[in-house]
C-alpha cells in the first residue's frame, strides 16, 4: 500500500491501463499464444531465430499478463484507499467487471494437449524418436505456474482453484461488492446479463475454497429476482472529471517514427555482446549478490535487535527467575519465538562411527545441530587459488556449539565425536561428506564407572584441543571448521566397544563458509 501512495496518480493510472491491455490480451490472443504444438526434432532444429523469438515473446507476453491479473486484485483490495481517479479508470474507462467475467469460462491458463505414451520395446528411447503412429495417446489437462513452467494437473485436482482462478474471482468480488465501487459502476442490462453468468460456476466445492463467493452469489442472485441491483449509483446526473494518463501516449507521440532507430542504438550499444558490456553485467551480478547478503545480513540483525528489546523488556518488567538470576523463566516465551523466528538456518552434522576393523562399516552415531551465533556478524572471505591465480567469493558464519540434544533425547548434553567415523555436513541446499580419524586413548579407570576421566598422565599426550575441517569448498561449495576440545570427564558409554578406546573430544565452536 505504502508502495501505490509513493507513486503518485500518474504512475497508478499508467498501472490501470496497463493491467486492462493485458486483460485484453488474456481475452483475445492468449489461448492461441500458449497452444501446445508438438514438434518433432527435425522440426526443431528446422526452427529460425525469428521464430524463435517470437515463441519467446509468446511465452513472456502471457507470464506478464499472468502478472497484471495479480495486481489487478491487489488494486481492487485496497481500491478505497487508492485516489478516485484510479477506481474510475477501472470501472468506468476499462470496465474491468466485463472483462474479468469471461476469463471465469476461458481459463487461458489451463489447456489440454495430447500425449503420447510409451508402447512396447525401445519406449525408453523417447516419443521423437518413435513414429507418432506407433504409439498411444491420452488428453493430459496442464495448469500454468509461476516461472512460466506447465504443470501437468492430477485429475484429482480438477476441481481445485487454481492461482488465476482465484485471482479472478477475488477481484471480481471486490468490484462488485465494495462500497465505493456500488456507487461508481451502473448495472445495465447487458452487464447484468454477463453477471449472471456466473452463476453457473458457484457450488458447494467453489464456497469451501473461496468462502466470501457466498456473498457474491447472493448478490447475483438478488439481480436475477429483480430486486435492487448492487450498485447505489445516481450518477447519471453529477458532473464527472476524469484524469487521464499521459506518460505512454507522450512516449508514443515523441518516439513515433523512431522506433527501428532506437533499437538499432540499443543492439550496438547498452545490448551489444562486448567486453564492457560483459564486465557491467558481472559487477551488476556481483552487486545483487552482495545485496543479497546484506539483505539476510539486515534480517538477521533486525531480528537479534527484536530478540534483544524483548528481553530488556521482559527483565525490566520483572520477567525471569524469582531469584533474579540469569536464567528467564519459562513464561517469557514472547523473546524466545522472536529469536527462532528471525534466526538463519544452522548446520546439521550426521556423523556414523567407523566399527569394522578397516573401517569399511559404519554404525549411527548422533546428529549434531550447529546454530548460527546471531551475535557475531556475517563474514564476507575471498578464496584464492593460487595454482590457477582464480578467486571465489563466499561468506563465512560463527556456529555455536551443540549444548544440548533434541528433546526426544531427553535433553541431555551432546555426545563427543568418536574416535574414527564419516560426517555429513547439511548446509541449506548445500551438503558434503568427509571422513575423519581423532587421536584416542585406551580406558585408564574401571569399565564399572560411570564416567571416566581423562585428565590422567597418559592422555595428555593427545592434544588439548585442535581442529578439523569437514567438505571440499572448491568441489562441494560448503565447508565446515570445527573446534574440538579434550573433554575432560566422559561417560563410560561413549567408548569403542571393541577397542576399547576413549572418544575424547567434544565440539566446542565451529564456522561454516558457503560460496556465493
Amino acid at each position: 500500500m505504502e508502495s501505490c501512495e509513493n507513486a503518485g496518480d500518474d504512475a497508478l493510472l499508467e498501472l490501470a491501463d496497463y493491467c486492462h491491455r493485458r486483460l485484453l490480451y488474456l481475452n483475445t490472443e492468449a489461448a492461441e499464444d500458449v497452444k501446445f504444438v508438438d514438434r518433432n526434432a527435425e522440426e526443431m532444429l528446422s526452427r529460425n531465430g525469428r521464430e524463435e523469438f517470437g515463441d519467446k515473446h509468446a511465452q513472456l507476453a502471457f507470464s506478464a499478463a499472468t502478472c497484471a491479473l495479480t495486481v489487478v486484485r491487489y488494486l481492487t483490495d485496497y481500491m478505497e484507499e487508492l485516489p478516485p481517479c484510479v477506481m474510475a479508470r477501472l470501472l468506468a474507462a476499462n470496465d474491468v467487471p466485463m472483462l474479468l467475467i469471461p476469463l471465469l469460462d476461458a481459463r487461458p491458463w489451463v489447456r489440454r494437449r495430447r500425449t503420447r505414451l510409451p508402447q512396447g520395446p525401445g519406449s525408453e528411447l523417447g516419443a521423437y524418436n518413435r513414429p507418432s503412429t506407433s504409439s498411444k495417446s491420452a488428453m493430459v489437462t496442464e495448469v500454468f505456474c509461476d516461472g512460466g513452467i506447465w504443470r501437468e494437473q492430477p485429475r484429482d485436482e480438477r476441481l481445485r482453484l487454481t492461482q488465476q482462478d482465484a485471482q479472478v474471482w477475488l477481484a471480481l468480488y471486490n468490484l462488485v461488492m465494495a462500497p465505493l465501487a456500488r456507487q461508481s459502476y451502473e448495472w445495465d442490462d447487458h452487464r447484468k446479463e454477463q453477471l449472471a453468468k456466473t452463476r453457473r460456476f458457484f457450488n458447494e466445492v467453489l464456497f469451501d475454497q473461496l468462502p466470501p463467493l457466498q456473498e457474491l452469489s447472493r448478490a447475483v442472485e438478488e439481480m436475477q429476482l429483480g430486486g435492487r441491483a448492487p450498485s447505489d449509483s445516481g450518477a447519471g446526473g453529477r458532473l464527472v472529471m476524469e484524469q487521464i494518463p499521459v506518460v505512454r501516449e507522450r512516449l508514443l507521440k515523441v518516439n513515433a517514427g523512431r522506433w527501428h532507430e532506437l533499437a538499432s542504438a540499443a543492439c550496438v550499444g547498452a545490448l551489444a555482446d562486448s567486453t564492457d558490456n560483459r564486465k557491467a553485467a558481472l559487477a551488476q551480478a556481483q552487486a545483487m549478490l552482495r545485496n543479497f547478503d546484506l539483505l539476510e545480513l539486515l534480517e538477521e540483525t533486525v531480528g537479534q535487535h527484536i530478540f534483544d528489546g524483548e528481553r530488556n523488556k521482559g527483565g525490566e518488567e520483572g520477567v525471569g527467575s524469582p531469584g533474579g538470576g540469569d536464567e528467564p523463566s519459562s513464561s517469557n516465551g514472547a523473546a524466545s519465538v522472536t529469536s527462532e523466528r528471525f534466526r538463519p538456518p544452522g548446520v546439521t552434522l550426521e556423523v556414523r562411527h567407523s566399527s569394522g576393523s578397516a573401517g569399511d562399516h559404519t554404525d549411527e552415531w548422533y546428529t549434531y545441530d550447529l546454530s548460527v551465533d546471531t551475535a557475531k556478524p556475517l563474514q564476507e572471505v575471498e578464496i584464492a587459488d593460487e595454482a590457477t591465480g582464480n578467486f571465489a567469493r563466499g561468506v563465512r558464519r560463527k556456529l555455536l556449539p551443540p549444548l544440548r540434544a533434541r528433546a526426544s533425547e531427553g535433553g541431555k548434553p551432546a555426545p563427543p565425536l568418536p574416535c574414527d567415523g564419516v560426517a555429513k555436513v547439511i548446509y541449506r541446499d548445500r551438503s558434503a561428506v568427509a571422513a575423519f580419524s581423532l587421536p584416542s586413548q585406551a580406558v585408564l579407570n574401571s569399565p564399572t564407572e560411570a564416567f571416566l576421566d581423562t585428565s590422567a598422565a597418559s592422555t595428555k599426550t593427545c592434544p588439548t584441543s585442535l581442529w578439523v575441517t569437514m567438505g571440499l569448498l572448491a568441489t562441494e561449495g560448503v565447508a565446515v571448521q570445527l573446534k574440538l576440545r579434550r573433554a575432560m570427564r566422559i561417560s563410560a558409554a561413549h567408548r569403542d566397544a571393541k577397542t576399547g578406546k576413549l572418544h575424547l573430544y567434544e565440539i566446542a565452536g565451529a564456522f561454516v563458509t558457503a560460496l556465493i
